[in-house]
């Protein structure tokens, strides 16, 4: 699993420890012997501060229900580029992600529209280019 745009604070493992404990109880539930072997991968930008994510880690694999059964990887890089290979993911989540984009698309760019006008009237006129453009990106 992948959390793109997972932060640097203590809410970075927040989705990570809900999405690994809900695994685990359901195959508690189903009553499985083994609990299945996990590949957790967070990522973010290259400019957030992974020192403390790192340190988080620790505590995180340790834990008793997760011993053995869980590895995390930091994978830095723009989630609008091609990060893992294919088929290696089974669930993305990207809460966080979507409130942060690391550039604007690069139609806007192209036809010099800006991301943000605070004139309504200007802006009305380009709003469904700009709808369109972000829906592609």
């Amino acid at each position: 699993m992948a959390d793109l745009g997972s932060s640097s604070g203590p809410n970075a493992l927040a989705l990570v420890s809900c999405a690994v404990d809900a695994i685990f109880q359901h195959c508690a539930a189903a009553r499985e012997q083994v609990p299945p072997e996990l590949s957790v991968f967070l990522n973010d930008v290259p400019d957030n501060d992974f020192n403390i994510v790192a340190k988080s880690l620790v505590a995180f694999q340790e834990s008793d229900q997760h011993i053995g059964h869980v590895t995390v990887g930091i994978v830095p890089g723009s989630f609008y580029k091609r990060l893992f290979t294919t088929g290696s993911l089974h669930l993305i989540f990207a809460s966080n992600s979507v409130h942060w984009l690391s550039e604007g698309p690069e139609d806007l760019r192209t036809h010099g529209i800006p991301m943000y006008d605070g004139d309504d009237g200007l802006r009305q006129p380009s709003r469904s280019f700009v709808l369109e453009a972000y829906a592609r990106q």
